[in-house]
């Protein structure tokens, strides 16, 4: 109408895109009643006179929940606003889709829906493509007392010693307060143990427990450890997401508890910031890293409404794919839920270095204890150094503290990571700094939420673009 151009006209068709999406029909068919010919006027139309069941697709309307659905159209009627101004941002659109994405995985798990079929489908390619974190409709399945509400497969215990060769140190991929993580080999269809180095490969963790590890669980704890291993299996079967590692099964055997997931096969997000694996990450990769871990934080976070609260979020729990892709990993202090004064934890979880001091202080945990230790993660992706090094001199040992001063005094040359100068961008960096900051605020009620994280992030690295970063 006016001739002027901007990127919200892209928001405009991509809410013209939702709609085709929902109803299946052509952005312009003159086969239809002229009064429905443009379908982005038609479907404002409708929305605006509760005829929403108009729009939706025969094909889908059994298929999608109902608040699924009711978020979805909000995000599809705001791109479509006459008014450029009024339209969100497509970090905006990215996190509200992942919020409607999260109702309807719910509501699938609820109806014990099989697989990533129909609506649930066509939102898992918009938002991440080919690849999502469901299971594969090839994968048999199975389902176990106290756990039957998932379809998930259960392994013997024998199958994972035969695909850790009996659990040997050359499978070894490393070990932490919960126990000890292997890599083992399965066939990719049947899920049987392979028996040469090929195939399929996943990560089997086995927790510790008195069978094998006396020293560190006592018999009459065993029956609270299966418990909260129950938990972590239980939430880990309810989510699905790109950046979120993904459940295959678990064994829950007598004495052993043992959990499998895919195996991601670059390490760790750590190992990389100190280059074990012969290079570092440049500025750009660590920035799109960031974005990653607060996508998979902010589908956590939008849970069917709810929250899962990871509590232990840090470098060594965020794994890379080859291409540099960040999966969140390790939910072994995972929690469905706030606490309150009501109902209050009666031990604090998580790594020193990265604790929320008011959850430690409290006792009380919500969400934005996990937003305390990204905005340390945050710090330590832009200035290599772990959130704790007692080897430096006293005044920068705590690396937050350090960060701080150094920022406020306007002197941030010696924050940045030596291994990354050449790619620096200053500005840049100062804007993620400054998010960093926001995100460790002493109390919760200063810290942004993550999906806000998660769009700051987003406004950086499309700023980075303008700059002329690939």
């Amino acid at each position: 109408m006016t001739g002027h151009l901007t990127r919200k006209s892209d928001v405009y068709s991509f809410g013209v895109v939702l709609f085709e999406l929902l109803s299946g029909r052509r952005a312009v068919d003159t086969m239809l009643r002229e009064e429905e010919w443009n379908l982005a006027n038609w479907a404002k139309r409708c929305v605006k006179e509760r005829r929403l069941n108009q729009v939706v697709s025969s094909h889908i309307k059994t298929q999608i929940s109902s608040k699924c659905l009711k978020e979805f159209v909000q995000i599809a009627r705001r791109c479509l606003k006459s008014s450029r101004k009024k339209r969100p941002t497509m970090a905006d659109v990215v996190v509200a889709l992942q919020q409607s994405l999260a109702l309807q995985e719910h509501f699938n798990s609820a109806a014990q829906a099989a697989g990533s079929t129909g609506f649930t489908h066509k939102m898992q390619n918009l938002l991440f493509g080919s690849r999502h974190n469901s299971g594969d409709p090839e994968t048999p399945s199975s389902t176990h007392d106290g756990l039957s509400e998932y379809s998930l497969r259960v392994f013997s215990y024998r199958d994972m010693k035969l695909a850790t060769r009996n659990f040997s140190s050359r499978m070894l991929l490393g070990h932490g307060h919960y126990g000890e993580v292997f890599r083992g080999w399965l066939h990719k269809k049947t899920y049987c143990p392979s028996m040469s180095d090929s195939g399929l490969p996943v990560a089997i963790k086995r927790l510790y427990t008195h069978k094998f590890k006396p020293d560190m669980v006592k018999e009459e704890d065993f029956d609270a450890q299966r418990s909260e291993f129950r938990r972590e299996v239980e939430l880990l079967a309810k989510i699905g997401h790109r950046n979120i590692v993904k459940l295959l099964g678990y064994v829950d055997k007598e004495n052993e508890l043992l959990i499998i997931t895919e195996y991601v096969t670059n390490g760790t997000l750590r190992e990389h910031l100190d280059g074990v694996h012969g290079s570092y990450l440049d500025f750009v990769q660590r920035l799109e890293i960031c974005i990653d871990i607060a996508h998979g934080l902010t589908y956590l976070h939008l849970y069917a409404g709810k929250q899962i609260i990871h509590r232990d979020i840090k470098s060594s729990n965020i794994l890379l794919t080859e291409r540099l892709k960040a999966i969140v990993a390790d939910f072994g202090f995972a929690t469905l839920g706030e606490t309150d004064k009501t109902h209050v934890v009666t031990k604090v979880r998580g790594t020193v270095g990265y604790l929320d001091p008011e959850y430690m202080r409290t006792y009380e945990l919500t969400s934005k204890s996990d937003v305390y230790s990204f905005g340390i993660l945050l710090i330590e992706i832009l200035t290599g150094r772990s959130p704790i090094e007692y080897k430096r001199p006293p005044e920068e040992k705590v690396t937050v503290t350090w960060a701080s001063g150094k920022y406020k005094e306007g002197d941030i040359t010696d924050l940045v990571d030596p291994q990354m100068k050449e790619s620096l961008e200053t500005e840049i960096f100062v804007n993620m700094l400054k998010l960093a900051f926001q995100c460790v605020a002493p109390t919760r009620a200063d810290r942004p939420d993550i999906n806000v994280v998660a769009e700051k992030l987003w406004a950086i690295r499309i700023d980075s673009l303008r700059n002329g970063r690939k």
